[in-house]
């Protein structure tokens, strides 16, 4: 392994460490405040408004750890973005400071999407254990 794929695996493995912060104390928050999130989904005219907040619970937390394992990190990544489409454009205003937030995750998640784990995560190791049999 050369000094520059290190380089490179540490950053991506860091860009999927930094990226899935949010979503797991958003996710967190979520549980701890389960009632106050179905209020403030009820002032989007969302419906089914528990479930909607149980999938962007397991969107999140099992996004952060697909992200922090490296693992399924591009469908994990495309369905976060897709998802955080929604949530920007359903509950931010155009260019508060969270829409543009969003906008920032969202460009992490698709460079993740596209780029892959790495060579530190388990889509890494799985793959070389394919190419070995």
């Amino acid at each position: 392994m050369t000094t520059r794929s290190m380089i490179g695996d540490a950053t991506q493995m860091l860009a999927r460490l930094l990226t899935s912060v949010i979503f797991v104390t958003s996710g967190i928050a979520k549980i701890r405040a389960w009632d106050a999130n179905i209020a403030y989904i009820a002032t989007r005219s969302v419906p089914f408004k528990p479930a909607l907040l149980a999938v962007a619970l397991c969107i999140e937390l099992g996004g952060a750890a697909c992200l922090l394992t490296g693992f399924r990190t591009k469908i994990a990544a495309w369905t976060m973005f897709f998802y955080m489409v929604f949530v920007t454009v359903k509950f931010h205003r155009f260019g508060s400071v969270d829409y543009q937030k969003n906008l920032g995750i969202m460009g992490s998640l698709l460079m993740l999407a596209v780029c892959g784990a790495g060579g530190w995560a388990l889509d890494s190791v799985f793959r070389k254990k394919e190419k070995q049999q």
